[in-house]
C-alpha cells in the first residue's frame, strides 16, 4: 500500500489532532473545536443565517463548552484544523454513524475539500430530530479520508448513448430487492 503526505495546520495550540480510532480505521476522525468562541454559525429550516451561543455547562455530569443545535437547524461545525491537500487529491468527509443514529447526520452527505481550499475546515451537522441536540467541544464530528482523483476530459455527444445489456427503464428501474 502507497502512502501519501496530508499536512495539516492546528490554528490553536489545544485543537486535537485528526487520528486512526483504531489500526484498521479508514477515516480519520475530526473533532469539534469550541476553543474561545462565543457562537457557531448556524442555518434554520427556513435557510436564514443564526448564530448558537457557546454555553459553558454540565453534560453527562461533566464539565463543558458546547452547542445546543435547534430541530431543523443545520451547524457549522468548526474543527481548528486548516489541511495542506497535495495536488491531485481530494479529502472527502463523512459522517459518523453514532451522530446520524442520533439525528445529526452531515447536511451534504459527502463533504468535499478540494486540494486549493485553505482556510479552516467546517463539518455541517443537520439537526433532524423534534429536540434540541447537544455537540461537545473535543468530541468527534466526522470522518475523512485522502483520495487521488483521475483527470477528467469531459466531452459532449450529439446522440443518446446506446443501451448496455438488457436493462430497460430510468432512474428506480432495477427495484428495490
Amino acid at each position: 500500500m502507497s502512502s501519501v503526505l496530508l499536512r495539516y495546520h492546528k490554528l490553536h495550540g489545544f485543537v486535537r489532532d485528526p487520528e486512526l480510532a483504531t489500526s484498521g480505521s479508514a477515516c480519520f476522525d475530526l473533532r469539534c473545536y469550541l476553543g474561545t468562541r462565543k457562537n457557531v454559525d448556524c442555518v434554520d429550516d427556513r435557510g436564514k443565517k443564526v448564530l448558537t451561543p457557546v454555553i459553558e455547562g454540565l453534560v453527562d455530569s461533566e464539565r463543558c463548552r458546547y452547542i445546543s443545535v435547534l430541530p431543523g437547524h443545520t451547524a457549522m461545525i468548526p474543527t481548528g484544523i486548516i489541511l495542506d491537500i497535495p495536488d491531485g487529491h481530494v479529502v472527502k468527509i463523512y459522517g459518523r454513524s453514532g451522530l446520524s443514529m442520533r439525528g445529526l447526520p452531515l447536511a451534504n452527505s459527502v463533504g468535499i475539500i478540494d486540494s486549493d481550499y485553505r482556510e479552516e475546515i467546517f463539518i455541517l451537522l443537520r439537526n433532524t430530530k423534534k429536540s434540541n441536540e447537544i455537540i461537545q467541544h473535543k468530541k468527534r464530528v466526522a470522518q475523512m479520508s485522502l483520495e487521488e482523483v483521475c483527470a477528467i476530459n469531459l466531452v459532449e455527444i450529439s446522440d443518446k448513448p446506446d443501451r448496455i445489456g438488457s436493462r430497460s427503464g430510468g432512474f428506480g428501474s432495477t427495484g428495490v430487492n
